[in-house]
């Protein structure tokens, strides 16, 4: 009998003073991110300090401010190409996380363990872009951080902070960056293939922007189209269309 009351008692240490000091540990470097803005003052700086530093060294000539947009005003072609190329089109379509499900992400996170596909994996990885691109590396406070982000935002708006996070270069970062650099135009503007090409560039970001052999480049492309089309979010006739689009570069 006292042995199990001694295991209850290391037991309850355990829970109510061990677990919570380790969780305080980790994330006492971590910015605030309890709110769209409060992730978007985090974000901010750093995105600034990489484009300003790009200025500096002469790699860009601009240093345009940070901003993620609402889900609303981008364009659709986008929003259903990420998706698709993410795997996750029901994303938008599913019930919010419950806390059991958002616990077992996260803790796949800190064990670096597979993530099972479906909306959840996918928000998952849009916050865990977030978390990058705050330069949290270490896997316990990058799983907090997650945590935090899963809690915080909605699907919406960790769609659209992975959008504006993204890292194309060290001069180039977030979707916003990458259009006006594509394309000359802000990414609200964007065509179905545009879009399409903007998504296919995440991976190959140099080879479109030295325009590396535009057959190979108009495959990439029309993969993420392609993609677009077996989930559904175009049809067939917008299929044909944007492919019949040269690569931006092809006209540069």
């Amino acid at each position: 009998m006292r042995r199990l009351l001694s295991l209850l008692f290391l037991l309850a240490l355990l829970i109510g003073v061990i677990l919570p000091a380790l969780y305080f540990y980790f994330a006492s470097g971590l910015p605030d991110l309890s709110t769209r803005s409060a992730v978007t003052a985090a974000l901010a700086p750093r995105v600034q300090a990489a484009r300003e530093a790009s200025k500096a060294t002469g790699r860009r000539q601009d240093s345009p401010p940070f901003q993620v947009s609402r889900r609303a005003n981008l364009p659709k072609a986008l929003v259903i190409g990420l998706l698709a190329i993410e795997a996750c089109p029901d994303y938008l379509e599913a019930p919010p996380l419950a806390d059991l499900d958002r616990f077992k992400l996260v803790l796949a996170r800190a064990a670096q363990a597979r993530v099972p596909a479906g909306p959840g994996r996918c928000r998952l990885r849009f916050a865990d872009m977030v978390t990058e691109a705050l330069g949290v590396i270490e896997p316990v406070t990058a799983a907090i951080s997650d945590a935090k982000l899963l809690a915080s935002l909605e699907p919406d708006d960790l769609l659209t902070f992975r959008l504006a996070a993204t890292f194309y270069s060290s001069s180039i970062i977030g979707a916003f960056d990458a259009s006006r650099f594509l394309f000359g135009k802000d990414l609200e503007k964007l065509t179905l293939a545009q879009a399409a090409e903007l998504l296919a560039a995440e991976s190959y970001w140099q080879q479109f922007v030295d325009c590396t052999n535009p057959p190979r480049l108009t495959r990439l492309r029309d993969d993420v189209l392609d993609r677009m089309k077996a989930f559904g979010g175009i049809d067939e006739a917008e299929l044909k269309r944007a492919k019949l689009v040269p690569v931006s570069c092809s006209s540069r």
